[in-house]
C-alpha cells in the first residue's frame, strides 16, 4: 500500500472557480503526504491513463484531497516522477486490516504549444 521511503508532501489546490471560458480558478488547499508510483500497463488500460503522463498515489485516511484538485510536485522528490501540476482522478476509500488509505490517480495535461 503506502510505501514509506517514496511518501514526499505536494501542494494541493482546489478548484473555486471557472467561467464560461473554460478557464479555471484554483485555492490553496495545503499539503498533503503521498505516495506516487507510475501506472502499470493493465491500469492504463483500465482507467485510461496516458502513458508516461499518468501515475496512481496513495495517501492517508482522512487526507483533505478531492477529485478536483490539482496537486503541485517539486522536481525534486523521492519517487523521481517529473516535476509540474497533476489533476485528480478516480478518488477512492481502501480499507486492509489496521490500514485506511486513499488511492487516486493523477495525470499531467498534456503540453501545448
Amino acid at each position: 500500500m503506502l510505501l514509506e521511503e517514496n511518501d514526499f508532501s505536494v501542494e494541493i489546490e482546489r478548484l473555486s472557480a471557472a467561467n464560461a471560458e473554460g478557464v479555471r480558478t484554483y485555492k490553496s488547499a495545503g499539503c498533503v503526504k503521498i505516495s506516487i508510483q507510475p501506472l502499470s500497463d493493465n491500469d492504463i488500460a483500465i482507467h485510461g491513463g496516458v502513458y508516461s503522463r499518468s501515475y496512481k498515489a496513495y495517501a492517508r485516511h482522512g487526507a483533505v484531497i478531492k477529485e478536483t484538485d490539482r496537486i503541485t510536485i517539486k522536481e525534486e522528490n523521492p519517487a523521481k516522477v517529473p516535476g509540474g501540476e497533476y489533476s485528480v482522478k478516480s478518488l477512492q476509500s481502501f480499507s486492509f486490516r489496521s490500514v485506511s488509505h486513499l488511492k487516486f490517480f493523477l495525470e499531467r495535461p498534456e503540453k501545448t504549444a
